[in-house]
């Protein structure tokens, strides 16, 4: 019994790890692609500008993700920092839930809100 109550303790840490690590991957993998980003500048237009979007789609990805394991009920700081960027994106006179990359998360969180 005790056997077991420990093996379940180690297999939740073990996929607490496996988040964390793929957490942290992820910011370094898109410093890669922006450092591949900026190097191909210096030689090509056109495949940078191909790197860009491809990081734009990433980074969507990864908060579009992110929003559907987010409860914003249960987290109110997040919403509040939400609040926060989208007033910021809209000082900019741009409507918040079209613009590029973020605009799908504002859409999802701002459902979720009510």
């Amino acid at each position: 019994m005790i056997y077991a109550l420990y093996a379940i303790k180690l297999w939740k840490a073990t996929n607490a790890s496996v988040d964390i690590a793929r957490f942290n991957a992820f910011p370094g993998f898109v410093l890669l692609l922006q450092a591949a980003s900026k190097e191909a500048a210096l030689t090509s237009k056109k495949d940078a500008q191909i790197l860009n979007q491809l990081g734009a789609i990433i980074i969507e990805a990864a908060l579009t993700s992110m929003a559907a394991d987010v409860d914003l009920r249960k987290n109110p700081d997040l919403l509040r920092v939400i609040a926060q960027l989208e007033s910021l994106v809209a000082a900019q006179d741009i409507d918040p839930r079209s613009a590029p990359v973020i605009g799908g998360l504002f859409d999802k969180l701002g459902r979720d809100a009510k």
